[in-house]
């Protein structure tokens, strides 16, 4: 498997478990989220399964029914991750 292809994989990976995680800390079910959302449910299943490559605008939708950014999910995916994770440059220019 090429790098791209990891990174990709771990990404859908951690977002759709970033989903599971912030839909059941609101107690809801995929149905109420795949509503609130304007999503279908199987769609919600799909990209919690990290089966489904989500579009930008289905991100943000399901990020307003999560009630988080669209940043904060992000961030939620990668936690964790460190195929998804970015990392702060060390400036080597500047004493400590």
């Amino acid at each position: 498997m090429k790098k791209y292809e990891e990174t990709e994989t771990g990404l859908k990976t951690g977002l759709g478990e970033a989903i599971r995680s912030k839909r059941s800390v609101l107690g809801i079910s995929q149905g109420e989220l795949a509503e609130r959302a304007g999503l279908h449910r199987t769609y919600v299943s799909d990209l919690e399964r990290g089966a489904r490559n989500p579009s930008i605008e289905s991100i943000e939708k399901l990020a307003r029914a999560l009630h988080l950014s669209v940043a904060k999910l992000f961030e939620a995916a990668g936690n964790g991750k460190e195929s998804t994770s970015v990392k702060k440059p060390v400036r080597r220019d500047v004493p400590p």
